[in-house]
C-alpha cells in the first residue's frame, strides 16, 4: 500500500505519465502497487552474469528513449532481494533518472539492516543522481510484526506532497510495535545486531561455498552485490527430488530457504512470467536461496547446514540409484 501511495502522488505530478519502468524481481508486491495505481509496467529483465543477476541499465535508457520520458510516471528499482539476483545498480539508474527528469523509486524492503545496501544509496545522491522516495518494511528490518512501513526522501517537498495525499486514519500498532521495540534495544543494540548480521552473513558464504566445492554445486550469488542472501545450484536433483527437498525443509521446522525450480510460469492479470521466482527468463539452473537476515544466530547456520546436507545427501543418493 505504501508504494502504491508514492505513485499516486508521482502520477498527480505527472497526469500524463502512464509507465513504470521496473526492473524485473519476481515479488508480487510492488507489481501489483504499479497495477493497482493503473499504470502500465514495463519490465526490464536481468542480465545473467557469471551465475548471478545484474540490472540491465542498456535496456533502461532505450526504454526510456523509445517512450517519451513525460509518459514514464516513474522507475522502481529493488535494492534487497533474494540472490541470485544482485541489488540494483542504484547509482547508474538514478543518474538516468536524472537525466532524463523522470521520478526514481526505490523499494528497499530488506535493506535498512544491509550497511552496504545504504551505502549505495547515499553514493547514488552523492553522484547527483535522482532518487524521489525510499521504500522499506518494519518487519524486515527491525523485528517487528508484518504491517508497518517508512519511506524516506531527501526532499522536504516531496514528503508534504505524500503526506497530503495519505488518506488520514489507520491502525496505530504497527507504530506502537515499532517504538516499543526500538526502546528495548536501544541503537546500540540495533547497531549491533546489524553488525553481527555482516558478520554472520560471511560466515554462512563461506560455509555454503566449501559445501558446494565438496559436492559439485555452485554459488550464484555476490556478495558484494547481494548482501543479505546466497543462492546455490542444485544440478544434481530432479524436478520431483526439487520439490521434496523445499517440503522437508519446511516439515523440519526451515522457514525462509526457497527451492527455485526453472520453467514456472505464473500470470499476474495480463502479464506472465517465465521461470517465476527466479527473477529472469533465462535462468540456467534450478537452485536454493537462502538469507542471513537481521537477527539471525550462529546456531541457526548450524542447525540449517546439517539439516540441509542430510536431505539433499539422501535425496541425490536416491536419484542416482534410479
Amino acid at each position: 500500500m505504501t508504494m502504491t501511495l508514492c505513485l499516486l502522488t508521482l502520477k498527480k505530478q505527472r497526469p500524463s505519465s502512464r509507465y513504470v519502468l521496473w526492473s524485473r524481481i519476481d515479488q508480487k508486491s510492488c507489481f501489483k502497487a504499479i497495477l493497482t495505481a493503473n499504470l502500465q509496467p514495463i519490465v526490464i529483465e536481468q542480465l545473467d552474469n557469471q551465475g548471478y543477476l545484474q540490472t540491465n541499465t542498456t535496456e533502461f535508457e532505450k526504454q526510456i528513449q523509445q517512450l517519451n520520458p513525460t509518459d514514464i510516471c516513474c522507475v522502481i528499482s529493488t535494492t534487497s532481494c533474494f540472490a541470485p539476483r544482485a541489488i540494483d545498480n542504484i547509482q547508474q539508474l538514478s543518474q538516468l533518472c536524472e537525466k532524463y527528469s523522470i521520478p526514481h523509486v526505490i523499494n528497499n524492503a530488506y535493506g535498512l539492516q544491509s550497511t552496504k545496501i545504504i551505502h549505495e544509496i547515499e553514493q547514488a545522491k552523492r553522484s547527483n543522481g535522482r532518487i524521489d522516495y525510499i521504500v522499506q518494511s518494519t518487519d524486515k528490518n527491525f523485528l517487528v510484526p508484518v504491517g508497518g512501513s517508512i519511506v524516506l526522501t531527501y526532499e522536504n517537498d516531496l514528503f508534504d506532497r505524500l503526506s497530503q495525499a495519505y488518506p488520514g486514519r489507520a491502525s496505530s500498532t504497527p507504530t506502537i510495535d515499532m517504538f516499543i521495540t526500538l526502546l528495548s534495544m536501544g541503537k546500540t543494540g540495533l547497531a549491533s545486531l546489524v553488525q553481527k548480521g555482516k558478520v554472520l552473513f560471511q560466515k554462512f558464504y563461506d560455509t555454503l561455498s566449501n559445501w558446494c566445492r565438496e559436492n559439485d554445486e555452485m554459488i550464484l550469488s555476490s556478495k558484494q552485490l547481494s548482501p543479505i542472501s546466497i543462492a546455490i545450484s542444485l544440478r544434481h536433483l530432479s524436478n520431483e527430488h526439487l520439490t521434496e527437498l523445499g517440503s522437508m525443509l519446511f516439515t523440519r521446522r526451515v522457514s525462509g530457504a526457497r527451492v527455485v525450480q526453472l520453467g514456472k510460469k505464473q500470470k499476474i492479470e495480463s502479464f506472465e512470467f517465465e521461470n517465476y521466482g527466479a527473477h529472469s527468463t533465462n535462468i540456467q539452473c534450478s537452485y536454493l536461496t537462502v538469507a542471513a537476515a537481521i537477527g539471525i544466530e550462529e546456531t541457526d547456520i548450524d542447525v540449517f547446514m546439517k539439516k540441509f546436507d542430510s536431505i539433499y545427501q539422501k535425496l541425490r543418493h536416491s536419484h542416482n540409484s534410479d
